[in-house]
């Protein structure tokens, strides 16, 4: 068996797999939007570029991240914009060794990182390089949250810390710092297919600026106590990713001849002109996280996001939803990812012989 046919076979078999999986992951998502229907009532207000994330199928998302439920309340967004079989999340490796969720987070394909620079590199590169090389057309919802952490009291002390030593003057209050290495990676490995980088800034309802989220919506509170935000509001900005600092093109050998470059864990992992590119992406980052920062200032001050474009989506599932769970769970196609991805396993292994 040459080495196209065997490429081909296993083009195959993947895309019949991610076929069920996707479907698969639809079914959650719309088993979340029946949970917030019965246990959290409520609705997410968006504001902002709204239709281009109606019009955009394959984007990169970012967001901060204030409380666990975080993502429960952004899968929920998208599948307001019908992308709930498309989300991917990029989370600490620890994760996915929970009982159940871990479980369903691999059969998803979430990406988990080891939080070692170099290992994590490849890590992304051969997910997303997947990704690409069979569903060059598929849509993909990637979501990242670039703090890295909770924005706790512990959290922020640590950032203004690390802050202090990389001599950064920036001094946020409702956000953290953010990290931009697996930003930069995820973009520099799905450009130009991808394009697009969504920014959600995420605030909730019935707090002071004062009150800290992590505190007063905790999971146990939210689902087991009624202590939950009424309404969730998102503000969605858009940028094109050749237009952004580091993606753009300015950044050349030539450009970047005669500069000294510091020694760190990142310019160890990249060549020059990479991590040039990296550094101006992590500014660039930076400010649009101070940009954040000032708009949930004025939102915990007066309750709501200023925009002209504004879409009230409240959590009610549809026909669609309600049947696809049920189908889900009659005919138990839960137990086919795993033996799919047993077959995968083994075609794999088979593939290594030859």
């Amino acid at each position: 068996m040459d080495q196209s046919t065997r490429d081909a076979i296993i083009g195959w078999c993947y895309v019949r797999y991610k076929f069920y999986i996707r479907l698969t992951e639809m079914a959650f998502g719309s088993l979340l939007l029946i949970t917030g229907y019965l246990f959290v009532p409520g609705r997410i207000i968006f504001t902002g570029d709204i239709e281009n994330m109606k019009q955009i199928h394959q984007s990169i998302v970012i967001a901060n991240h204030q409380i666990f439920p975080d993502f429960f309340y952004l899968w929920l967004a998208a599948r307001r914009f019908n992308h709930h079989g498309d989300v991917k999340i990029l989370l600490m490796k620890v994760l996915k060794y929970i009982p159940l969720a871990g479980w369903g987070m691999r059969f998803f394909e979430f990406i988990f990182l080891e939080r070692k620079l170099k290992l994590d590199r490849k890590i992304i590169m051969r997910n997303i390089t997947r990704h690409k090389r069979y569903f060059s057309e598929n849509p993909l919802w990637l979501l990242l949250f670039p703090e890295g952490t909770l924005n706790t009291p512990n959290n922020r002390v640590t950032s203004r810390a690390f802050a202090k030593k990389m001599d950064i003057s920036d001094d946020p209050k409702f956000v953290i710092l953010p990290k931009a290495t697996g930003v930069f990676m995820c973009a520099d490995t799905l450009m130009p297919q991808v394009n697009t980088l969504f920014d959600i800034t995420v605030g909730y309802s019935g707090l002071k600026q004062e009150q800290i989220p992590y505190e007063e919506y905790l999971i146990e509170n939210c689902f087991f106590a009624g202590q939950y935000p009424k309404e969730v509001h998102m503000h969605i900005r858009t940028f094109q990713l050749q237009q952004v600092d580091g993606f753009d093109g300015k950044i050349t050998q030539e450009s970047i001849k005669g500069e000294e470059i510091q020694a760190t864990k990142e310019s160890e992992a990249f060549d020059p002109l990479t991590n040039s590119r990296r550094e101006a992406f992590s500014i660039w980052l930076r400010k649009r996280f101070m940009e954040k920062d000032a708009l949930l200032e004025r939102f915990y001050e007066h309750g709501s996001f200023e925009s002209e474009h504004r879409l009230v989506w409240q959590f009610k599932p549809q026909l669609m939803d309600w049947l696809l769970v049920l189908i889900t769970w009659i005919t138990l196609p839960l137990l086919l990812p795993f033996y799919l991805r047993l077959i995968w396993a083994l075609l794999l292994r088979i593939y290594s012989l030859f």
